[in-house]
């Protein structure tokens, strides 16, 4: 606990509660903020765990006057909490079983020939996982699996300039790729289902995991591109002599993988991407069927269809699914309540009022300056925070330049879910974990990153409308 993280949040929210609200903010809108500020800074300075500061709207909303407790509780709840933690279970079924490290395998073989190729290999490797899982459990077990590679790799000089360099590269490549694969989809980033759930509040429009993949899917493509000449061409040069293909792949056998399980939990797996891209055409015969029912049904599945290895063992058990990321689901919860409380209260079109000016702009010029400008901001506010501001945010400008707000929901949605200079993003702050890699080595390539990514954004977006 962070004794003056704390202090100051409390400190900031008490003051805001006592003073009169702005002119032409309710009083409840105020309120709103105020609380939304003690959030922030509890989340920024981790003065708490994040799932505890994520209930704290929960006891402030009622006893500030903002809303009832049964009205919080019901804005805490959304389907698409249960289409993320569907995706955990899934995640969690892949890392127990090695098939992060068959992926891993497979990216080495594709990439051994040469140092650059095997970065960018690595690197998609933990994008395909990562549309199924959250970036933080992505890059862990997909760093197990780097190390691994850069021991053998780097056996017989360890310590040179140039080996440092490349251990740099793979290890920001593997936490850049489990970032940016999960905002391909709705599945694995928490913070795009945020976004989905705010614009369906906001415009009435509801994106299915089919249509987001027409957004995300062409912006991951080109962002993995992007940042793999980044890093290997820009940040981090190096000459390195890899060994051949069969001492790399040597060292990534997990040798307790059992194929049975593989194929079962892979088939559940592809059974939930099938049934999520097919549900778009089975809407007009399934009304009520949903992408969180979708993959909820491929998570118990999960827990019911027996794993083969043992005598009454399922594929999954309660047990495994301690790694699963338990406070991202309260964070989310927050999010979606500090988000409700800015529109029902007014005090998302107080915050917006002044992006009224970009009403005059062209309207790709204001769509790529919101998406900039919610990019910086992301690398210092909370993936979440900063997605709950945003949406909002881009439909009072869609709205103000009399054009389809949906786009520019999505745009700042991704922008929100970013995060390269500064480890905030925990995929980051784990690759900083690796030895030999350091805060500083994130801005070389995160600056580069933070100028393209948007514009890469904006384009995806436009086209995928």
């Amino acid at each position: 606990m962070k004794v003056w993280g704390l202090a100051a949040g409390a400190a900031v929210c008490a003051l805001m509660v006592l003073a009169p609200a702005p002119q032409g903010l309710s009083p409840e809108g105020w309120r709103v903020a105020a609380v939304l500020a003690l959030v922030l800074i509890w989340w920024l300075t981790e003065a708490l765990p994040l799932a505890v500061t994520a209930v704290t709207p929960f006891i402030l909303y009622p006893l500030l006057g903002v809303a009832p407790a049964d009205q919080v509780a019901r804005w805490y709840a959304s389907p698409l909490i249960g289409l993320v933690f569907g995706g955990a279970m899934i995640g969690v079924a892949l890392a127990k079983y090695g098939l992060h490290r068959r992926l891993a395998r497979v990216a080495v073989r594709l990439g051994g020939g040469g140092p650059r190729r095997l970065v960018l290999a690595l690197m998609i490797a933990s994008a395909l996982i990562g549309m199924w899982m959250v970036a933080t459990i992505v890059t862990i077990i997909m760093l197990q699996a780097a190390v691994a590679v850069l021991a053998a790799a780097l056996r017989d000089d360890p310590d040179s300039h140039d080996a440092r360099q490349f251990t740099r590269a793979v290890a920001i490549a593997v936490a850049y790729g489990a970032g940016i694969g999960s905002q391909a989809s709705l599945v694995a980033a928490p913070a795009n289902a945020i976004g989905a759930g705010l614009i369906a509040e906001q415009t009435g429009y509801r994106i299915e995991f089919a249509e987001w993949l027409t957004y995300g899917l062409p912006f991951a493509a080109a962002g993995l591109a992007v940042a793999w000449l980044v890093i290997v061409g820009v940040a981090f040069r190096f000459r390195v002599a890899l060994p051949d293909r069969a001492t790399l792949v040597a060292a990534l056998d997990g040798g307790d993988e059992a194929p049975g399980p593989q194929g079962r939990v892979l088939a559940v797996a592809m059974l939930a991407l099938l049934g999520l891209i097919a549900l778009p055409w089975a809407k007009p015969y399934l009304p009520q069927v949903t992408d969180a029912a979708v993959v909820l049904t491929a998570a118990l599945l999960l827990f019911l269809l027996p794993s083969g290895a043992a005598k009454g063992e399922r594929l999954l058990s309660w047990d495994d699914t301690r790694s699963a990321p338990w406070s991202v689901f309260f964070v989310m919860g927050a999010a979606f309540v500090l988000a409700a409380g800015l529109n029902e209260t007014g005090l998302a079109r107080w915050l917006a009022a002044p992006l009224g000016g970009l009403a005059g702009a062209p309207v790709w010029l204001a769509f790529l300056g919101l998406v900039a400008g919610f990019a910086l901001l992301t690398e210092v506010v909370n993936n979440f925070a900063c997605t709950a501001i945003a949406v909002p945010a881009a439909v009072v400008v869609a709205t103000a330049l009399g054009t389809d707000p949906v786009p520019f929901a999505v745009a700042v949605t991704l922008a929100s879910g970013g995060g390269y200079i500064v480890p905030g993003p925990p995929w980051l702050a784990l690759a900083v974990g690796v030895p030999g890699v350091r805060p500083a080595d994130l801005a070389r390539g995160g600056v580069w990153m933070v100028a393209i990514v948007p514009v890469l954004i904006a384009l995806a977006c436009l086209v995928g409308r």
